[in-house]
């Protein structure tokens, strides 16, 4: 066996299957082009905490303009207070969807990196997250993520799992 033959058969090591499923799905990972959870590619996203704050702030505005505005009817103090509930969960209920999604966003721009660089999964759960609500909506996607997240940490999950 030369020189040669030596290193074709260290090449073919990294291909065989190893007797744990981590090290297994890392390897093939690495060879679909992907990447091992040590060597994950953390993406911070380029957001404004400020701006996203005061876009939640006016969006919530109109529900106070109307419980303001429910103050000035002649009706007793229960049916403004229901009149001011039920515009608030109006408001919230349409605005559910960006609120999840500033979420995920926060989270992936402040969360420790080791932190993000901990799941078994490709894609992370939280650009899981974010793919399961922008195609499934904010009820469905939100359901979805938090079922990959319960199964995310368990040794016999992991892979490319997309939503």
């Amino acid at each position: 066996m030369d020189n040669t033959d030596a290193h074709k058969e260290e090449d073919r090591s990294d291909l065989t299957i190893s007797s744990s499923r981590e090290e297994s799905i890392r390897k093939a990972l690495m060879l679909a082009g992907g990447t091992s959870d040590t060597e994950r590619k953390v993406v911070r996203p380029d957001i404004s905490t400020g701006k996203m704050l005061v876009s939640m702030i006016l969006r919530l505005l109109p529900a106070a303009a109307v419980t303001v505005a429910a103050g000035y009817f002649p009706q007793t103090a229960g049916h403004r207070a229901l009149i001011g509930i039920c515009s608030l969960v109006l408001t919230a209920v349409l605005c559910f969807k960006r609120a999840v999604i500033g979420a995920v966003l926060l989270y992936q721009k402040y969360a420790p990196l080791k932190l993000r660089q901990a799941c078994l999964f490709e894609p992370s759960c939280s650009e899981y997250m974010l793919l399961a609500v922008q195609k499934y909506g904010a009820v469905k996607g939100v359901w979805k993520g938090i079922r990959r997240l319960m199964r995310c940490r368990y040794p016999s999950n992991g892979g490319i799992d997309y939503p």
